[in-house]
């Protein structure tokens, strides 16, 4: 039942909008670029403000759970950073989240 639900909650369709939002595997990289090599756009939340670079949406794999995070240069290219127990930590099996 979980990955039913996991796989409904990662293909989002927008109601009225030409694009369609999905995840896609990050595989260790920054999510722009997971994104582009399938002709698709990043979705971010934000510039982080000190080096200009953007907070890409992702989502990280802890256990059967997926939660979600952010990926950003240059530091955390190449995983999700999620809250997880009052902390954020790195998942290194993550998926962007692009349009």
């Amino acid at each position: 039942m979980r990955l039913v639900l996991a796989t409904v909650l990662l293909t989002l369709v927008v109601p009225g909008a030409s694009h369609a939002y999905t995840f896609v595997d990050g595989r260790g990289s920054r999510c722009d670029v997971a994104c582009e090599a399938r002709s698709m756009k990043a979705v971010t939340s934000g510039k982080y403000t000190p080096n200009g670079e953007s907070f890409f949406v992702c989502a990280g794999q802890g256990g059967d759970e997926w939660r979600p995070g952010y990926n950003l240069a240059p530091n955390w290219t190449n995983t999700c950073m999620v809250g997880w127990g009052g902390k954020e930590i790195r998942r290194d099996a993550y998926r962007c989240l692009c349009q």
